[in-house]
């Protein structure tokens, strides 16, 4: 009984020796799962290394769409005022030339009643007054409506291009960082 416990301090003395002896650079060269160990630390760093790269890239993306998202209501409101100009320009469009062909209607009207009231011996020496006055008055209007078409024509493709472009931003996949 006695050497069975002198045996079993030894082996327990033996045990605490090997636990507490550091194992030399050849030993631990040979140990396969030492080894693989150290093989997955180094895996692992890399793979926290490009997840931080990672994050750094995809907080980057998130603060510009932030941005964007910020300036959408601003965009929109553009747009809607924009739309709504266009719309009164085509009511005011539509009603000045509704107008006009009243205008013309009622100096046909005129004409021909003017014409049947008498007889006409002598061709009349035509004045240039009526027409002239006429013509100015189209030219003007053609010019200022001419004028608000192109400006709203101008402001909706500017708004349609910076609304295009800031879906296109959103649309965009975040960068990939380097790992």
């Amino acid at each position: 009984m006695r050497g069975l416990k002198d045996e079993k301090q030894r082996l327990e003395a033996l045990i605490a020796k090997e636990m507490g002896s550091q194992t030399n650079s050849l030993d631990r060269a040979s140990n396969a799962g030492f080894q693989d160990m150290q093989n997955k630390v180094a895996l692992l760093q890399a793979q926290l290394s490009a997840a931080r790269n990672d994050l750094g890239d995809t907080e980057k993306q998130l603060k510009h769409v932030q941005n964007l998202v910020g300036d959408l209501p601003r965009v929109e409101a553009g747009v809607q005022h924009l739309t709504h100009m266009q719309d009164a320009t085509t009511a005011l469009h539509g009603q000045l030339f509704e107008q006009l062909k009243k205008a013309e209607l009622q100096l046909k009207l005129e004409r021909v009643s003017a014409e049947s009231r008498y007889e006409v011996v002598v061709p009349p020496h035509l004045i240039w007054v009526g027409r002239g006055k006429t013509g100015a008055v189209r030219l003007i209007i053609g010019v200022f409506l001419g004028l608000l078409a192109g400006l709203a024509t101008l402001g909706v493709q500017r708004l349609r291009r910076l609304f295009q472009k800031a879906l296109s931003n959103l649309e965009t996949p975040p960068q990939a960082g380097t790992r």
